[in-house]
């Protein structure tokens, strides 16, 4: 099981700042190929409410704006900064 990191903690608290807005990041797939996803946070229509199976401080629920479902992101994975309307990075001490 994955544990989180500082990286990822200011991943989640940047996406976080998106507030539902439309936003676009660049990521790595598990299998090493880099996507961009543009996507918004808090998409409640076409939930299932089964709750998440999955540690909620590691990876993250967006829904997908171009594939027009769900995806769920690794927080570690995320690569360069979060663009929504201006450019928030993500840093860490």
């Amino acid at each position: 099981m994955r544990e989180a990191t500082e990286h990822g903690l200011a991943t989640k608290n940047a996406l976080l700042q998106t507030k539902g807005r439309i936003f676009a990041v660049d990521y790595e797939k598990t299998d090493g190929t880099f996507r961009r996803v543009v996507a918004r946070l808090h998409v409640s229509k076409g939930v299932k409410g089964t709750g998440p199976g999955y540690n909620r401080a590691v990876y993250i629920k967006v829904f997908d704006m171009h594939k027009r479902g769900f995806r769920t992101l690794i927080l570690d994975q995320i690569v360069g900064p979060i663009k929504c309307g201006k450019i928030i990075e993500v840093k860490t001490e």
